[in-house]
């Protein structure tokens, strides 16, 4: 807090942002660390902190930066049980992520997102955050493209979309099945 308090009367802005997302990171693990109500307080202390990453990365222009605060934010109300929340949380950093060159960062959201989603009953939500995935990942259809597919075949068949699940599932397998062979030549 000293650190971050010289840097904004010193006008160092970037600092100030380092210094606000290390006491982001010190409240998350103090948060994971704690249970109850001691746990509860550091999440809230966390949400103001994380509004603050949010504010001044907006300002400097710092899309991932804000994009990861966002990010994090939502896992503390995960964390808190206030999925509603969280989701809200996770939509606004995946806004902000898709503005981006971190795919990764965006795919991490969007599949934390679709977990989020599928726990309060919206496999839809879900379905359509792991169909984003697939859209990044198809160009190179390795591991995580068919871990992928396999979660969205099987959130299909809990939609009773058998069809559309016996699909997704049948192009992992074919998936699985070239990239085992094609890795039995190397």
């Amino acid at each position: 807090t000293e650190i971050r308090e010289a840097a904004r009367r010193a006008g160092q802005e970037e600092v100030e942002l380092s210094a606000l997302v290390l006491e982001a990171q010190a409240l998350i693990q103090a948060g994971e660390r704690s249970s109850g109500q001691i746990a509860y307080q550091r999440y809230e202390q966390l949400h103001a902190v994380l509004d603050q990453v949010v504010i001044l990365a907006d300002r400097l222009g710092f899309p991932a930066e804000k994009a990861q605060a966002l990010f994090d934010d939502g896992l503390a109300y995960q964390q808190q049980d206030r999925m509603d929340e969280a989701v809200r949380r996770f939509q606004a950093a995946l806004d902000v992520s898709v503005t981006t060159a971190h795919t990764e960062l965006t795919n991490e959201i969007r599949g934390i997102a679709a977990a989020a989603y599928e726990s309060q009953g919206s496999t839809s939500g879900a379905i359509e955050m792991l169909e984003d995935i697939s859209s990044d990942l198809a160009s190179d259809p390795g591991q995580e493209f068919i871990e992928n597919l396999l979660e969205k075949g099987r959130l299909l068949n809990l939609s009773y979309r058998y069809r559309d699940a016996v699909a997704e599932l049948q192009q992992a397998l074919a998936i699985q099945q070239s990239n085992a062979a094609a890795g039995s030549w190397g």
